[in-house]
C-alpha cells in the first residue's frame, strides 16, 4: 500500500527530533564559543572544536532521520494483522491546566485558588502487550478478541495507523 497524506504528515513530524537535537547541541558549542572567546581568545583552538562539532550535527540529522527519508521516497507501508487483547478507557488530568487547588482560597478568590484540573478521557488498546492510544469512534466498534489492521511504515516501522479488519 502507499502512505496517504496523513501518513506523510505523521513520519515528517517524526523527522523533527534530530533537527532540535542538532540546533540544541550548535546553541552549547555556542556558548563555550562565547565564553572561549571572551576568555582566552585563540581561534585556533575554537576551529578545531567547531568544525568536528558541525559534522556531528550533520551525520546526527542523516543518520535519525534515515529510515524515515527512505519511507518518505518509496511512499509504502505495511499491513501487520493482530489481535486486540484488551480494551481499556481512563480519565486522566491534563497536566498544566489546573492551579494550585486551596480550599479557603478558592472559595474567597475562585478565578485565582479555584481552578482545577481538566479531566482527559483517554483509550488504550492493548495489542501484543502493548497499549496504543487510540480514538474514541475506533474504541466503540472494536471489541476484545477481535482483528485488527496495524499499518506501519515500512523501514522505520513507525506505527501509521490501527483500523478493525474485515470480518471473513
Amino acid at each position: 500500500m502507499t502512505l496517504t497524506e496523513k501518513d506523510v504528515k505523521k513520519i515528517k513530524q517524526e523527522r523533527k527530533i534530530a533537527y532540535v537535537l542538532a540546533v540544541i547541541l550548535l546553541l552549547l558549542a555556542s556558548i563555550f564559543n562565547l565564553y572561549w572567546l571572551l576568555t582566552k581568545q585563540t581561534y585556533s583552538v575554537l576551529l578545531l572544536i567547531d568544525i568536528p562539532i558541525i559534522l556531528i550535527c550533520v551525520l546526527m540529522v542523516f543518520f535519525m532521520n534515515k529510515n524515515y527519508n527512505k519511507d518518505l521516497r518509496e511512499r509504502k507501508k505495511k499491513i501487520i494483522l493482530k489481535e486486540v487483547q484488551l480494551k481499556s478507557d481512563y480519565d486522566l488530568p491534563e497536566a498544566g491546566s489546573g492551579a494550585l487547588y486551596i480550599p479557603i482560597l478558592g472559595k474567597i478568590f475562585p478565578k485565582l485558588w479555584g481552578h482545577k484540573m481538566r479531566v482527559l478521557h483517554v483509550y488504550y488498546l492493548q495489542i501484543d502487550n502493548y497499549r496504543h492510544e487510540v480514538e474514541k469512534d475506533l474504541f466503540d466498534k472494536i471489541t476484545a478478541g477481535d482483528r485488527v489492521n496495524m499499518y506501519y511504515a515500512k523501514h522505520s516501522n513507525l506505527l501509521l495507523e490501527i483500523e478493525l479488519a474485515e470480518k471473513e
